[in-house]
């Protein structure tokens, strides 16, 4: 971690360096994504950042949404357990003093009580424990700080366009091999609350896609299909046939994928 005013309460280690799961280009298209611009900004309205705050952002992939915490005025540092993503991120947003970490957050590399304000999308689905993280974060925080979660409940997706229960055999196929967590939005007011926060408001929308192609971006449908096919859940043919009756559908404007995402605010009480 680079030494500087922006970082110097927050003392951090680094950890095994691990690559994330997803690229660059991923994590640049769902910036750009309608739904996910306005969550974000969502988000880091409820965190209520104050100039000279301390914030932190868990899993912060390329750096996008610590450098919207510095825009508020926050001394922000963000964390991720991808090298390759924070050797990016500092690409990126280096030059304008924010600090980048690689650290696992199973163990937070935050002093007692130090932060302000914390913000985690769509991290929660991957780790190995979600409520130890979740017990790092609120230990971090200062009594008064304010956390912002968001995760997907994988089992909400919603595919329309191919056969109903091809699309069902696909998508639980998928889903247990791909994300340690699936289910963990629907989880987050439970594991906040076990953690000791309160405060806490929960709201949800889906992310939809009406196109084959930028729905397969989001939750690899070409490649859950011929992952199904290889592990005998459906025929080759099925597959064949699924990934080509979207593509028609969605040529036709018939065509819709959506996943639901979740996200708790709460305060570490004082």
């Amino acid at each position: 971690m680079t030494s500087g005013p922006r970082s110097r309460h927050i003392s951090a280690i680094a950890s095994t360096d691990i690559a994330g799961n997803q690229s660059f280009a991923y994590l640049d298209a769902a910036r750009a994504d309608e739904f996910f611009a306005a969550l974000k900004d969502q988000v880091l309205d409820a965190l209520e950042v104050c100039a000279g705050g301390q914030a932190a952002d868990v899993g912060c992939g390329t750096g996008d949404d610590v450098a919207a915490l510095a825009t508020r005025g926050a001394f922000a540092v963000g964390f991720d357990v991808s090298a390759p993503h924070v050797a990016e991120a500092q690409r990126r947003w280096g030059a304008v003093g924010i600090d980048f970490v690689v650290a696992d957050v199973h163990s937070f590399p935050v002093r007692d009580e130090t932060l302000d304000a914390c913000r985690v999308e769509r991290t929660l689905q991957h780790v190995t424990d979600p409520g130890r993280v979740v017990g790092e974060i609120i230990r971090a925080l200062r009594p008064g700080g304010r956390l912002a979660v968001s995760e997907p409940d994988w089992e909400t997706c919603v595919v329309c366009g191919g056969d109903p229960t091809v699309s069902r055999a696909v998508v639980a196929n998928w889903i247990p091999g791909r994300n340690r967590n699936p289910r963990v939005g629907r989880e987050l007011r439970g594991l906040l609350s076990r953690a000791g926060f309160g405060g806490m408001r929960v709201f949800g929308g889906s992310a939809i896609y009406d196109s084959f192609a930028r729905a397969d971006d989001v939750f690899p449908l070409a490649r859950a299909a011929r992952q199904a096919a290889a592990d005998h859940v459906i025929t080759p043919a099925a597959a064949d046939a699924w990934l080509s009756d979207l593509q028609l559908a969605s040529d036709q404007g018939a065509f819709l994928f959506a996943v639901t995402m979740f996200t708790a605010v709460a305060v570490k009480p004082t």
